[in-house]
């Protein structure tokens, strides 16, 4: 199926009101692509939304990225121990340098330091043991590294409702999980220093740590009960 096929398909769907999930598996396509086909078609129409479409397909070329601005992209990366590419793109920006997202990923493959595979596999693997621990997800929500790309992307909707993606330097966003971040660091793991020699007991301690904070550790937040408690008591009700 050729991608204007594709377009006209995942249109008539939508117009049926079938889910963008759906309609995205339908077609062979990520969700995002088939949102962003969506919006062109409702801002265009779908004719002309397809002419804008072919027209940039075949005018599209790859502007060459001067040596500085790949070297910035470089050493941000490293400043900011291999940061994800939306805060490299918000750093550049501050220096008054304009990048895309995507540019600024493909710099990072061309030049080997974006250790996607591994962190994609880290990522998929630790979205798998959430969902042994605690069953169907209803909504998830993570933050926009490289671990959460890929290989995540494609198995997210098996074990989730809904994904939702953190906005960069948007302390909000992520409260929760910073507030567990601070309880666990001060909790737990101190100012213990750990070398990568080390990951095996850092992973031990923090699964021990988990156990202790889901099923004894009482929290203000919920009345002085554990998490379990709460978990148990909502599938109750």
């Amino acid at each position: 199926m050729e991608s204007i096929t594709r377009i006209r398909v995942a249109y008539a769907l939508r117009k049926q009101g079938i889910a963008v999930e759906a309609i995205a598996r339908e077609v062979g396509r990520h969700r995002a692509t088939v949102y962003r086909w969506l919006k062109g078609i409702k801002q265009r129409g779908i004719e002309g939304y397809i002419r804008h479409y072919r027209a940039a397909k075949k005018g599209r070329r790859r502007r060459k990225v001067h040596g500085y601005v790949v070297q910035r992209v470089l050493s941000l990366r490293r400043a900011y121990r291999d940061c994800c590419g939306q805060k490299i793109v918000y750093l550049l920006a501050q220096e008054g340098i304009k990048l895309s997202l995507s540019t600024v990923y493909r710099l990072l493959r061309q030049n080997r330091r974006l250790r996607k595979h591994t962190r994609t596999a880290n990522g998929t693997a630790a979205l798998e043991e959430l969902a042994r621990r605690f069953g169907p997800i209803q909504t998830l929500q993570t933050d926009g590294g490289s671990e959460f790309e890929a290989q995540f992307l494609e198995v997210v909707d098996q074990y989730a409702r809904q994904h939702v993606i953190a906005r960069p330097y948007r302390k909000n966003d992520q409260a929760f999980i910073e507030c567990f971040n601070g309880t666990l660091r001060r909790e737990e793991f101190g100012k213990t220093p750990f070398k990568a020699a080390d990951l095996p007991l850092a992973q031990s301690r923090a699964d021990t740590f988990l156990a202790y904070y889901h099923h004894q550790r009482p929290h203000l937040a919920l009345d002085m009960r554990t998490p379990a408690q709460v978990f148990a008591e909502s599938h109750l009700t």
